[in-house]
């Protein structure tokens, strides 16, 4: 009984390292091409037999990863191409897109400013592949804060911001040259600053949000910034 159990273990254990094994270099304190029992594959520097310095990650998800990695984490400068074929590029701690950076939407449009926990957050810009865009701060991938957006048709809002909507004071320029200028909220304008809080014709209201309703299809947090942060993926496993 005990010895069709030791063939059995013998018999895992090769499968294991023909799955996983260094393909040429040296993977343990070198430069090298290692294949993981996954599927991924890492080209470049290792130190200890774990990734360190420059090198590329093929990983199984379709994600592949360029730059600088510390004691097997994308630390420092470097590129992700994601399967969706997104594109960031910037900076990295502990396999996160955290610090400054740039990510190009395949779609269109691109975010450029500071990040952290792989979202926009900070200050930053994003423009929208309709020409639309935002300036100013975001939180978690939000605009909350101080930001100006302009519109496709010229319309401009400069001022305060909550989760995407406009929210405190602000000031919306349109493109005819009318101005609403004093208190939102909820992303609707309700009175001018220094004057009684009275509500805003129908007439008024509904001229501002037909021309000037933000397209939520370009908004930030309807853009999936996707990463692979899974103890797998970290590794390269």
């Amino acid at each position: 009984m005990i010895k069709p159990l030791l063939v059995c273990i013998i018999c895992i254990f090769m499968t294991l390292n023909l799955n996983a094994q260094c393909l040429q270099g040296n993977c343990v304190t070198g430069v090298g091409t290692y294949v993981y029992p996954s599927g991924a594959k890492y080209s470049g520097q290792f130190v200890n037999s774990r990734i360190q310095g420059i090198g590329t990650l093929w990983m199984n998800n379709g994600n592949v990863y360029s730059g600088q990695w510390n004691n097997n984490y994308r630390e420092g400068k470097g590129k992700m191409v994601f399967k969706n074929e997104d594109v960031y590029t910037g900076d990295f701690s502990r396999s996160k897109m955290q610090g400054v950076g740039t990510m190009r939407f395949f779609a269109g449009g691109q975010y450029s400013g500071e990040w952290m926990d792989d979202l926009p957050h900070g200050k930053g810009r994003y423009t929208y592949a309709n020409g639309e865009h935002y300036e100013g701060l975001l939180t978690f991938g939000k605009r909350s804060g101080y930001g100006k957006y302009t519109y496709e048709y010229g319309s401009i809002y400069d001022g305060q911001w909550r989760e995407n909507r406009r929210e405190g004071l602000g000031s919306l320029a349109q493109s005819d040259g009318k101005k609403l200028s004093g208190l939102w909220q909820s992303d609707q304008f309700l009175s001018s600053q220094n004057v009684p809080a009275t509500a805003p014709s129908t007439e008024t209201l509904a001229s501002t949000n037909n021309a000037n309703a933000i397209n939520s299809t370009t908004t930030p947090s309807n853009t999936p910034l996707k990463n692979c942060n899974e103890e797998r993926c970290m590794y390269g496993m």
